[in-house]
């Protein structure tokens, strides 16, 4: 069974990622005999004091939910995070960490990367930033040239979710039957990300099962 290492911060981006990866399998599965599995990598020195407890713990329901694996490791981002501070949304602190997922992938045998990169302030199609998109692809392709010259093998580095806006993922949300509870932000009522999230949901005609926090 082939695997992929999903690049995620906890967040809506990747749980479709993941989503998107189990369906795959189950139809895989049932129709060839095989399937594709994930493993889920949560780069943790990024984090540090930006809900770090609650994004672990996302990614911990995001890997039981589909049956897959958590990945760990302090290696390069940790260093750069230690001596240049919090990097997570820095190009170099980006670029360290698709470079680090090249490694963790090697180790967990995953023969690719997503990385679920979540567009910042794109509620819709026409608020994608082009430029933006194609800074991530741009990386993306540098850190798989990088693995391509060390290696003997391709391993492809992907975000397949970079030109999605706000309502393009929450389609896919609903489509796939994402389970918003594991999502960092789902318990975390007045934050910006969980409103931002319901606000696009609901605006596709979304509505909870059951209150949200800030509903109960």
């Amino acid at each position: 069974m082939d695997r992929v290492l999903i690049v995620t911060d906890g967040g809506l981006n990747g749980v479709v990622a993941a989503a998107a990866v189990a369906e795959r399998r189950a139809s895989d599965g049932d129709r060839l005999g095989r399937g594709e599995s994930g493993v889920l990598w949560l780069p943790e020195p990024l984090f540090e004091g930006d809900h770090l407890a609650a994004r672990r713990h996302g990614v911990e329901l995001a890997a039981g939910s589909y049956g897959f694996d958590i990945a760990t490791s302090r290696g390069l981002a940790g260093e750069i995070a230690a001596h240049v501070g919090p990097v997570a949304h820095s190009g170099l602190g980006l670029a360290a960490t698709l470079l680090e997922a090249v490694v963790v992938a090697g180790r967990t045998r995953c023969r690719r990367v997503q990385w679920a990169f979540e567009n910042p302030a794109a509620t819709h199609p026409e608020d994608v930033d082009a430029d933006v998109v194609t800074r991530v692809l741009d990386r993306c392709l540098l850190a798989e040239r990088l693995a391509a010259n060390e290696t003997d093998r391709t391993l492809p580095v992907e975000a397949p979710l970079a030109d999605l806006c706000d309502l393009q993922v929450a389609d896919l949300t609903l489509d796939l039957g994402v389970p918003l509870e594991a999502c960092w932000w789902w318990l975390a009522e007045g934050l910006p990300a969980r409103a931002r999230w319901v606000s696009a949901l609901e605006s596709l005609g979304w509505q909870p099962t059951e209150p949200t926090p800030a509903q109960a």
